[in-house]
């Protein structure tokens, strides 16, 4: 959900960059979850086991203005993918998130002039109001403008696998929306292996032939190809006033989506998930942010970059020493370190002991029995 909440609707530019959240913010609306229990219920879970999988959660049926994590809807799409057929089960929800379901989000996407416009949209400024569980970014290429699925979390493989289908499933019922009919004009060659090829396409055509396929050349961006011609497509409900009304109404709620946020833990996600390695022009990069605008945000939390790295370091370093058989070379060499013996300092700074002795302390767990993050959760799904 990398994005900017900048929208712009006739009057001008407004509000500060949105961070993309960490698994554990409650930003997301239970609207898709709810489609999601009654997409299970259509494909043959019984109706009672749906109903407390969501209570379980505190969601009633039908309720879609909780707000819930990232990390709460891994765990409903995991519940119901065992009372379901998983992978069914993210295209018949994907399949029912028409742009109604989006509130006034959806509403200002249909009233773009054109494709592109809305596309933009969808991608940029409204993308923390469309529930994505990736980035998307948009790029022209010779044989039109490739939309491209980027990681944002680190998902376990089932659960990308599962969550991409669905953001497939979703992005071509939003496209046929917009268009008013199926857009067989838009067209891709994939190359990536055929097992997922196939789901990935199925996925994209939602029983309707002639759809959208799908590329995943390196195993880690999914894209689907929009032809120029279709790109630039005006829109046939398109209407100025309607839309600036909605960009209006759609930046109010992102307002208060980024002032009930957290940008230290945005940051943090970020820095976890490469292992405390990355500098702030990664991290500015990956937010769509300029490293100004990082340290302002930071600045007004309290707190700086530096410190932010430093804590991560600290709670990694932790973790590899209690909870793997790494040496404390190949430690210092993943958390970012020039060598062993600035890591030693700095862990001795932290906790008053070296890292060995600190080692021989702890009663040791594997790293399997806990949460893995960042490097963790990428290894372990190779």
């Amino acid at each position: 959900m990398a994005a900017c909440t900048s929208v712009t609707a006739g009057r001008g530019t407004r509000h500060e960059p949105w961070l993309p959240p960490s698994m554990d913010e409650p930003v997301y609306s239970t609207s898709e979850v709810c489609i999601l229990a009654a997409a299970a219920v259509r494909l043959g879970a019984p109706s009672s086991v749906v109903e407390r999988l969501l209570r379980g959660r505190g969601i009633e049926p039908g309720d879609r203005h909780r707000k819930i994590s990232m990390r709460e809807q891994v765990a409903i799409a995991r519940a119901a993918s065992e009372i379901a057929p998983a992978h069914d089960l993210a295209v018949t929800t994907g399949s029912q998130l028409r742009l109604s379901s989006f509130g006034l989000a959806g509403y200002a996407l249909l009233t773009c002039e054109r494709l592109s416009d809305a596309l933009d949209l969808f991608a940029g400024s409204l993308a923390p109001l469309f529930n994505l569980k990736f980035s998307i970014r948009l790029r022209s290429t010779g044989q039109g403008t490739a939309v491209s699925f980027e990681d944002t979390f680190a998902f376990a493989t089932d659960d990308r696998d599962f969550f991409l289908a669905l953001e497939f499933a979703k992005l071509t019922r939003i496209l046929h929306d917009l268009l008013g009919s199926s857009p067989r004009s838009c067209d891709l060659d994939r190359d990536c292996d055929s097992e997922r090829a196939s789901r990935l396409e199925r996925a994209s055509r939602l029983q309707r032939p002639g759809l959208i396929r799908a590329l995943d050349p390196s195993g880690r961006t999914a894209q689907l190809l929009v032809s120029a011609d279709l790109f630039h497509r005006a829109l046939p409900l398109r209407d100025a006033a309607t839309h600036s009304h909605c960009l209006d109404l759609c930046a109010a709620a992102i307002e208060e989506l980024r002032t009930s946020s957290d940008p230290i833990a945005r940051v943090r996600s970020y820095v976890e998930h490469a292992d405390a390695s990355a500098s702030l022009s990664d991290v500015a990069h990956h937010l769509h942010l300029s490293r100004r605008s990082v340290r302002r945000r930071l600045a007004a939390a309290g707190t700086s970059y530096r410190e932010v790295v430093a804590e991560v370091r600290r709670d990694l370093a932790l973790r590899y020493l209690s909870q793997s058989e790494l040496t404390v070379e190949a430690i210092a060499e993943r958390l970012g370190y020039s060598d062993a013996a600035n890591f030693r300092h700095a862990f001795k700074r932290w906790t008053g002991q070296p890292p060995s002795k600190f080692r021989n302390e702890v009663t040791w767990f594997p790293a399997h029995s806990v949460t893995s993050t960042g490097r963790e959760s990428r290894e372990a799904r190779q």
